[in-house]
C-alpha cells in the first residue's frame, strides 16, 4: 500500500475516529478533520487541523468518516455531497446497515464521486498501530481509490463484494463478537461459582480450542473489572439490531445473536450504556 498522494477529510472523532487520525498523520498524511464538537478537536490537535466547513472536507477528494450510525453517516454525506470534486472517493468506516451503505452508494456515485462501505474490526488499539481488520464493499474504482487510506489503517484488507457487502461482513463479525462475549461472560461466572479461580481456567481455556481474541482481552477486561470504553456496550446493541434486521430481510434464523441481544438490553437498562460491552460480565453479578 502506498500512502495517500494528498490530504484526506476525517469527520468523526470518536473512539474509533482519533486513532485513526493520529495513524494517518503519523504515517505522513496531511490530515482535515471535522466533529460535531469542537472540543473532540483536542484529542488529535497535533495530528491534523481543523476545518472549518464541510466543503473544506470534501475538498480533499478523500473523506473518511468515523460516524456513531446509519442516520450520522446520511446527514454527513449529504453535507458532503454539493462539494466534493469530481472523482472524490468517500470512505465509511462507520457499522450501519448494508441497505443504508447501498443508498449512499448510489447517492454519491449519482454525483460524480465514489462511495466504499469500509467498517473495520480491532478496536481503537488496532486502529493506532495500523492493525485493522477492515471489511470492504464497494466498486472496484472506488475500492482502488480507497486502498492507499485503507491500507494505512489495516493489517487486513478484505474485499467482500459490491456497495453494502463490507456492511453485511461487519454484521456477522457483531454476531460472533455479542455472542462470544456473552458466552465467556458465562463461562468465567460458571468457574467461579462452582469454586474454582476464573482466571486460572481463562488461562487454560487460553491452550485449547475456546481461545479467541474475546477470551484473551475480554476475558481480563472482565476479571480485572477493567470496563473502559473500546466498544461501548449501546453501539453493540445498535450492531446487533441490524443484526436482526438482516437476518429477517433474508429469512435467516438467529437464535443465538437474539439471545446476546435480549442481554445487550438488560446491560443498557441497567445504566451501563457508555462501558465496554465487556461489561455484559455485570450481569452476572446482578448488577
Amino acid at each position: 500500500m502506498t500512502t495517500p498522494a494528498g490530504p484526506v477529510g476525517v469527520v468523526g472523532l470518536g473512539l474509533m475516529g482519533v486513532p485513526m487520525v493520529q495513524r494517518l498523520a503519523e504515517r505522513g498524511a496531511e490530515v482535515i478533520v471535522r466533529s460535531r464538537r469542537h472540543a473532540s478537536y483536542d484529542a488529535v490537535r497535533g495530528s491534523a487541523a481543523w476545518a472549518e466547513s464541510m466543503s473544506e472536507v470534501a475538498a480533499t477528494g478523500t473523506v473518511l468518516l468515523s460516524l456513531p450510525a446509519d442516520d450520522q453517516v446520511a446527514a454527513v454525506v449529504d453535507d458532503l455531497l454539493p462539494h466534493l470534486p469530481a472523482g472524490a472517493v468517500v470512505i465509511d468506516t462507520s457499522t450501519t446497515r448494508p441497505a443504508t451503505a447501498e443508498r449512499l452508494a448510489a447517492t454519491v456515485r449519482a454525483a460524480g464521486a465514489r462511495f466504499v462501505d469500509a467498517p473495520v474490526s480491532g478496536g481503537p488499539t488496532a486502529a493506532r498501530d495500523g492493525s485493522l481488520s477492515i471489511m470492504v464493499g464497494g466498486d472496484d474504482v472506488a475500492i482502488a481509490a480507497a486502498l492507499p487510506v485503507l491500507g494505512e489503517l489495516a493489517g487486513r484488507v478484505t474485499v467482500i463484494g459490491g456497495p453494502g457487502a463490507g456492511q453485511v461482513a461487519k454484521a456477522c463479525n457483531q454476531a460472533i463478537v455479542g455472542t462470544t462475549i456473552n458466552a465467556v461472560a458465562e463461562a468465567l461466572s460458571l468457574a467461579e461459582r462452582a469454586g474454582a479461580d476464573p482466571a486460572a481456567v481463562r488461562d487454560a481455556l487460553l491452550g485449547g480450542y475456546a481461545a479467541s481474541r474475546v477470551l484473551e482481552l475480554h476475558g481480563r477486561r472482565m476479571l480485572e473489572q477493567d470496563f473502559e470504553p473500546g466498544g461501548r456496550a449501546a453501539t453493540q446493541l445498535k450492531d446487533l439490531g441490524i443484526i436482526a434486521e438482516l437476518a429477517r430481510t433474508v429469512g435467516a434464523e438467529v437464535p443465538v445473536t437474539a439471545a446476546a441481544t435480549r442481554r445487550y438490553e438488560h446491560l443498557v437498562e441497567a445504566g451501563h450504556a457508555d462501558l465496554d460491552h465487556a461489561a455484559v460480565w455485570l450481569l452476572t453479578r446482578g448488577a
